[in-house]
């Protein structure tokens, strides 16, 4: 039977261990956090350059008309008929 025996250069270097370890997770927690908040912050400013590129657009184009064109080869489903005012 072995008997270990405790000793306390052994307990010392066993606390130091499991601190080194909480603090490395530490460390790599907080870069991964940062990571992940550097992602999201280019996405925030890319969502605002389109959001800035949209409102410069629709301030140039406000109040002028569109005219949308048909494509005379499409069929129209409808038929455009005078109307008399029924009183």
């Amino acid at each position: 039977m072995v008997i270990a025996e405790a000793s306390v250069t052994g307990l010392i270097r066993m606390l130091l261990l499991i601190v080194g370890a909480f603090v490395l997770l530490r460390i790599v927690g907080q870069w991964l956090n940062n990571k992940n908040n550097s992602d999201e912050s280019k996405r925030q400013k890319e969502s605002k350059k389109r959001f800035e590129q949209e409102k410069k657009r629709k301030k140039q184009s406000l109040g002028k008309t569109n005219v949308l064109r048909q494509d005379p080869s499409k069929d129209n489903d409808f038929e455009d008929v005078d109307f008399e005012e029924i009183d």
